[in-house]
């Protein structure tokens, strides 16, 4: 594979994303343009793209957010409520070409690292439905939930789980 450049996401890497996020998830948890847009101007401080040769091999978008009250898909962000901050991962999603690569960890490690420099210690993020092992591999963890965060997670599929870690 070629070298691969990771680094912030912009405005301009909008439509390679919308591509990716089509591609990997079903109409109900992706994001239109705006809302997409909203992540990045407003709270884009975590979010990444990985590039090899002008092709977008994955992206992360992650922000500031506050614990336990993940955005539903679809939502033009606004400012946050109030409490405690966390390096919420809203998406990962890597070109299936370009799976078990490595693209996928290292956009989160690239992501965590600047969450750290933001003095966010932690990170949580809803897993959907099959993707719960992976994030345990990368030291997430299930959390318990209320009933309102519960309902928020089932949203996203019957074996979807809301996850954290330390950073």
């Amino acid at each position: 594979m070629q070298d691969i450049l990771f680094r912030a996401m912009s405005a301009v890497d909008l439509a390679a994303v919308a591509y990716l996020q089509d591609i990997c998830y079903p109409p109900a948890l992706q994001d239109s343009a705006s809302a997409l847009r909203s992540r990045i101007e407003l709270r884009g401080h975590c979010c990444m793209v990985a590039m090899a040769g002008g092709h977008m091999l994955g992206y992360i978008l992650a922000y500031p957010w506050p614990t336990t009250t993940p955005p539903k898909p679809d939502t033009v962000l606004t400012q946050s409520e109030d409490g405690e901050l966390i390096h919420y991962i809203h998406d990962l999603s890597v070109d299936p070409r370009a799976r078990s690569s490595g693209v996928g960890r290292r956009l989160v490690a690239s992501s965590q690292a600047m969450a750290r420099t933001l003095d966010l210690a932690r990170s949580e993020l809803i897993a959907i439905d099959g993707a719960g092992p992976y994030w345990r591999a990368l030291a997430y963890d299930a959390l318990p939930m209320d009933e309102k965060l519960a309902r928020k997670v089932a949203s996203y599929g019957g074996a979807a789980l809301y996850m954290g870690r330390d950073l």
